[in-house]
């Protein structure tokens, strides 16, 4: 078996989405190709703009990507009671036999900060 043959480049494969901007939930499954489709203002761009966040929050902190969308309250889905909690999960491919998976969830503390949660797991069951 070849090294190509053995790898490939890595894959953004599911996205859970929980109390981000205008989306309540989503869970959507994406392929080499996925189009994003719907009227204006049905949370395409939030969609997006949540994957960018996970990028700015691993990249830069978690305190500045929230800032940079302008605050807690910017990002935190209108309607939520305080006790929600944003979360986003991306699911990767690795390579042939590997999937990974990251999850971020931040939730509003009394005193005003952020309490933040992530989880990392890579797994190998790709087939």
């Amino acid at each position: 078996m070849s090294e190509d043959s053995k790898t490939k480049p890595p894959f953004l494969r599911r996205v859970k989405i929980r109390n981000y901007r205008s989306i309540e939930y989503c869970d959507v499954e994406l392929s080499p190709l996925t189009v994003l489709v719907g009227r204006n203002r049905s949370g395409k761009s939030n969609f997006i703009d949540a994957i960018m966040f996970v990028r700015d929050a691993i990249q830069f902190g978690v305190d500045i990507a929230i800032e940079s969308r302008g605050g807690y309250e910017s990002v935190a889905r209108k309607g939520s009671k305080s006790s929600d909690r944003i979360s986003i999960s991306l699911e990767f491919a690795l390579a042939r036999t590997m999937i990974g998976s990251y999850e971020i969830e931040i939730g509003l503390q009394d005193n005003g900060g952020h309490r933040v949660s992530f989880a990392i797991c890579h797994r190998a069951d790709i087939t």
